[in-house]
């Protein structure tokens, strides 16, 4: 597999989901994309020997709508089994009809996977992250969701 392939795996990968320790998990995803703090977010975070190597901050933007905002250093992260379970919890946990990302139009690998994953593009957000940098806004609709089944 090439290094910049970010094709989905299908064999097991040594990661281990990481649970109940949002805010360590938010505040390396932070880091990660030069971000602020999250405020009344929840995180799942993905570890390979141990060390953080992905997160998902999931902060509810509706009662219906939640935004993720995800960070990796690893491909590894990029699991069937991983992405399963970083799609449930807004689906299914937190009962959400919908789930946003926002992407800097920049990011073309980003835009890529979560397009590969399902979500659609749905708009420009002009100046977003500043001047200058506009984000893509992507949305993935529960009754879409093919990772976690129709629930």
């Amino acid at each position: 597999m090439a290094r910049n392939d970010l094709s989905l795996r299908t064999r097991p990968a040594a990661v281990d989901l990481v649970y109940g320790r949002d805010v360590e998990v938010a505040d390396w995803v932070a880091r990660q994309l030069d971000l602020g703090p999250f405020t009344n977010s929840r995180a799942i975070g993905v570890s390979h020997k141990g060390a953080l190597i992905a997160g998902v901050v999931y902060s509810p933007t509706t009662q219906r709508d939640m935004e993720m905002t995800l960070a990796t250093t690893n491909r590894r992260w990029c699991t069937r089994r991983t992405i399963f379970h970083l799609l449930y919890y807004p689906f299914v946990v937190a009962d959400m009809h919908r789930c946003s990302v926002l992407i800097r139009v920049s990011n073309e690998r980003a835009i890529d996977l979560v397009t590969r994953l399902g979500f659609n593009r749905e708009g420009l957000l002009r100046e977003w992250f500043a001047p200058g940098e506009d984000a893509v806004i992507c949305g993935l609709l529960r009754r879409d969701c093919k990772w976690i089944g129709r629930q």
